[in-house]
């Protein structure tokens, strides 16, 4: 079983933060929980990369993690790059 809760809060078009607690369970074992929070950066309206540090309780031990990640959005019927005054976004 997975349950998840997560908060997430913009700043400006560009930049973003958020909190999240997760919970992940097999069968009758008992579950860790993890809770996390960092920043989102939109470099281009397809691009972002973020940042975030955490820490994980399991039933023996804890530690605490930090990690990076990039999301690339792909739409499905145009991929033409686009700024974000064509989208909508102005400074």
């Amino acid at each position: 079983m997975l349950a998840s809760v997560s908060l997430s809060f913009l700043h400006t078009h560009r930049l973003g933060y958020f909190l999240e607690g997760y919970t992940l369970r097999a069968g009758r074992e008992r579950g860790n929980f993890s809770f996390d929070g960092g920043f989102t950066y939109l470099l281009s309206p397809r691009l972002q990369i973020d940042a975030y540090a955490g820490r994980r309780w399991a039933a023996t031990s804890s530690y605490k993690f930090v990690g990076c990640g990039v999301g690339f959005r792909i739409d499905r019927d145009d991929m033409k790059p686009r700024t974000f005054r064509e989208i909508g976004i102005h400074h």
